[in-house]
This record gives structure tokens, C-alpha cells and sequence, in this order.
């Protein structure tokens, strides 16, 4: 990016900016998870050594657990979708069966979901 000519090529230029984000948050998103897990060990920890603090500090250590876990859940899932052909675009579809009353509010909210991230160039509810 520094390169005198890296913005005479606008593609290339939005491409690698845009890999070059995808690795920032990436990298962001593993320093927060290892973060919380050091958090976890501290308060298990400092439970070992003060009785009187001990529940609350067990407490907020499975607190702190749960949110670990859907945050290591995350990075999982982002992983598994990265790859290949993870730029490519994808076709859902989603049909009622025996819950059709609530399939436009779904569809809208699946719409709002994908389109959050800008993943959606195109859907209907």
C-alpha cells in the first residue's frame, strides 16, 4: 500500500485493503478471545486464594466462560467459512412448511441479518 503506484489500480487497490481489514479484525478478534481467557484463569485463580471473594469471583468466571465459548463458537464458524471460495456468492432460500405465518417476518429478519454485513447485495422478504 505504500507503493507510489499500489492506488493507480483501483480493483487491486480495494481488494487488498479489503484483505488487509478482514486480517486486522481477525487478528483483533483472537487478541480479545485470549484476553477473556486470561480473565477466566485470573478469577479462578484469585477464587483459590480468597474464600472470602471466592463465590462472586466463581461467578463471574462462568459468566465470563459462557461469553468465551460463544466467542470461540464465532471465530470456529468464521473459520470454517473462510477458504476458497468464501467470496463467492451463495443463494438461500427458505421455505415454510408447517410455520408459514411467520416466514415473511423470518425472511425479513434473515434479509436485515445478511445485509448488516453487507453480505446481501439483492433479497427479498
Amino acid at each position: 500500500m505504500g507503493a507510489a503506484d499500489f492506488w493507480n489500480d483501483p480493483e487491486n487497490a480495494k481488494s487488498v485493503t479489503k484483505q488487509q481489514k478482514e486480517i486486522a479484525d481477525l487478528v483483533d478478534a483472537v487478541r480479545k478471545t485470549d484476553e477473556q481467557w486470561e480473565y477466566i484463569l485470573t478469577a479462578i485463580a484469585l477464587a483459590d486464594e480468597d474464600e472470602d471473594a471466592a463465590d462472586e469471583l466463581r461467578s463471574e468466571a462462568a459468566e465470563q466462560a459462557e461469553a468465551f465459548e460463544s466467542r470461540l463458537r464465532a471465530l470456529e464458524l468464521g473459520t470454517m467459512l473462510t477458504g476458497e471460495y468464501d467470496h463467492g456468492s451463495a443463494i438461500v432460500s427458505i421455505h415454510a412448511g408447517m410455520g408459514g405465518g411467520l416466514m415473511p417476518r423470518t425472511g425479513r429478519r434473515y434479509c436485515s441479518e445478511c445485509t448488516r454485513d453487507g453480505g446481501l447485495r439483492k433479497g427479498t422478504a
